[in-house]
């Protein structure tokens, strides 16, 4: 069984080993490392569960008790404030949680953080039926979410795990979410009168140009003025950009900056006698959308 480590688990040149009760009264043994390179870990004992926030530059840290089987959440940077939807990507990993992530340093660049989970009892850990279950109950949450924008898009389905062994997963799951609210990436839904709309960030270049405030050709400029970058809108939703084609704002304005950025803040629309923001399109469009939804009879 393994044990928390904290001879060489240290904040400030001091051992950190305390019960924390941050989330939804869960009592936490917390490590914190002296080094931002060494993953923090957390212990949860109801479940004999395990946690790990590790920045990217730090994947090697991790040590050979993460070749364990568990499921992961990375984590990108929250962009501009305005945009408001950081990207998350749900996972899992059947045998070696370590390799997984050391494979999405090269194979998914730009994600800063990742969560990983497994069981502390190396003997006792998931097996494939329940991470498989776990992966998927993740991906659900955070395709309703509104505070996070979730990168992978197909469902992931295992429908192998009994379901009497579903109640007990159930505190797994709980952890997580408790984590991620204090991560800042919330798995919650969307609450108020308009809770099942997705909220402005689920708005696209697509849904922009079905709406008539963009039209296929469009010639979209950046925002700086020392910056004379031109994407021209394409009728698929995607940017062209000096003839290579891009799948979002963000992604084009990051290739003109060379580092991540919020292109729906970058990229404007000229028009006669000023230029808009695709950010301001979009809460224009969103706004237009909720003053709909309040209509008598609206469906």
């Amino acid at each position: 069984m393994r044990k928390p480590p904290p001879a060489d688990l240290v904040c400030d040149g001091e051992a950190v080993k305390s019960e924390l009760r941050p989330i939804d009264d869960l009592p936490l043994t917390v490590l914190v490392p002296a080094a931002a390179r060494r993953p923090i870990v957390m212990y949860e004992p109801g479940g004999a569960l395990r946690l790990a926030v590790v920045e990217q530059g730090g994947a090697s840290a991790l040590d050979d008790s993460w070749d364990s089987a568990g499921v992961y959440v990375l984590l990108w940077p929250p962009l501009h404030e305005g945009d408001g939807q950081p990207k998350i990507y749900v996972g899992q990993a059947a045998q070696s949680l370590r390799k997984r992530i050391g494979q999405h340093v090269v194979g998914k660049p730009g994600w800063r953080r990742a969560v990983l989970v497994d069981r502390t009892n190396a003997k006792y850990g998931f097996n494939s039926a329940q991470i498989g279950w776990l992966e998927s109950q993740l991906w659900s949450l955070a395709s309703k979410a509104e505070q996070v924008q979730l990168d992978n898009k197909v469902q992931p389905r295992d429908e192998t795990l009994p379901d009497f062994e579903r109640p007990g997963l159930e505190p797994v799951i709980a952890f997580i979410r408790g984590v991620m609210r204090l991560l800042g990436y919330s798995l919650d839904p969307p609450s108020g009168p308009h809770a099942t709309t997705r909220g402005r960030s689920r708005v696209t270049v697509k849904d922009l140009i079905a709406a008539g405030s963009l039209t296929t050709g469009d010639a979209l400029v950046f925002t700086d003025a020392d910056v004379h970058q031109t994407a021209v809108v394409r009728s698929d939703g995607t940017l062209e950009l000096n003839g290579i084609t891009y799948d979002s704002p963000s992604a084009a304005a990051t290739a003109v900056r060379r580092r991540p950025t919020n292109g729906w803040a970058d990229w404007a629309l000229r028009t006669e006698n000023s230029t808009i923001t695709l950010w301001k399109l979009r809460e224009q469009l969103g706004q237009r959308s909720a003053s709909t939804d309040d209509e008598p009879g609206t469906a």
